[in-house]
């Protein structure tokens, strides 16, 4: 279930053509079955990434016995985020006609998350460690979010065969999940 390194790098090329408007970037995910379940080991390369994420989290880490919660806590939030979207894409793509297309969109989604990782996690240290104003951090990080949600309604767009308004909703989706599973989360620490 581990993909190839030429498996990981034309993933991620692909994704870097998305993200510069290319359709034909499609061409460089794996689309298969297995190409589908090896996609989310995307999750075990953003990892370590996530973790310094919640370091820098503005809320304290719990100490002593609560740390077991909240790594408890957080590492099912993490899989419960990496499977949810997935298993409530599966349902929409059957209802909106788009079943063929689940796969592919699936396999960029999750690979575009290392991406997406990479431009957020630079501002989001610049911000926490306050070597920006406080007014260009907060733009950077404004400029961050929207940069990731229009690509992602690009590559729902482009991978579903959608129209815009189609796309927005399924990222609209996506977000609603996970936030609903961060509220979750944020109650059980």
């Amino acid at each position: 279930m581990i993909p190839s390194a030429l498996e990981v790098a034309n993933a991620l090329y692909g994704c870097w053509r998305l993200a510069r408007s290319d359709p034909s970037a499609v061409s460089y995910f794996n689309d298969s079955v297995a190409g589908f379940w090896r996609s989310f080991f995307a999750a075990v390369i953003i990892l370590p990434g996530h973790v310094l994420l919640l370091a820098l989290r503005p809320e304290p880490i719990p100490e002593d016995a609560a740390i077991v919660r909240f790594v408890a806590v957080e590492a099912i939030t993490y899989v419960i985020g990496w499977v949810a979207f997935p298993l409530i894409m599966a349902r929409l793509c059957e209802a909106i006609d788009r079943r063929d297309q689940f796969i592919l969109f699936i396999v960029a989604f999750n690979w575009s998350q290392i991406l997406q990782l990479a431009i957020y996690l630079p501002v989001l240290l610049l911000r926490r460690v306050d070597v920006a104003p406080s007014h260009l951090a907060g733009i950077l990080t404004v400029a961050a979010i929207v940069a990731i949600l229009v690509y992602s309604w690009y590559i729902a767009r482009t991978t579903l065969k959608v129209g815009g308004m189609t796309a927005v909703g399924v990222i609209a989706l996506h977000e609603i999940v996970a936030l609903f599973i961060l509220q979750i989360s944020k109650s059980l620490i």
